[in-house]
């Protein structure tokens, strides 16, 4: 399955957020599934190689492609968003995933005709009442 994978995020990532984006995609890649992983690019000059900064080998079915989005830090989500709309109008994957709750709510209201469907994981996100008694 072809999977488009957006992640609002510098990458590579030291925090939880980077190391579980990156151990996913590498995971479903490893399982034969082909990934595009859509990140902002490291802040870092020159910028590290996510594989080399998380330990891990070079996968055929991965590829990550880092976004060069200058400005502000509101000029730089928009731009991110503008683009993940306009990847997933045009996207010929078979599912886009996404840990960013910003990005799916933009994402979802692509008519499901136009984009392949939408998973979302929600870290953190609790139902209405409280957690578990």
């Amino acid at each position: 399955m072809r999977i488009l994978y957006f992640a609002d995020i510098r990458f590579p990532l030291e925090r939880a957020n980077g190391i579980q984006t990156m151990q996913t995609c590498y995971a479903l890649a490893q399982r034969g599934h082909a990934v595009q992983l859509v990140v902002r690019q490291d802040t870092v000059r020159p910028a590290r190689d996510p594989l080399a900064f998380y330990g891990l080998p070079s996968l055929a079915g991965l590829v990550i492609e880092r976004l060069r989005l200058p400005g502000p830090p509101a000029l730089r989500r928009a731009a991110y968003l503008a683009c993940a709309a306009r990847r997933a109008s045009a996207s010929r994957s078979g599912v886009i995933l996404t840990r960013d709750l910003g990005v799916a709510s933009v994402l979802v209201r692509i008519p499901g005709g136009r984009r392949p469907p939408l998973a979302a994981e929600a870290p953190g996100v609790s139902p209405a009442g409280g957690g578990a008694r």
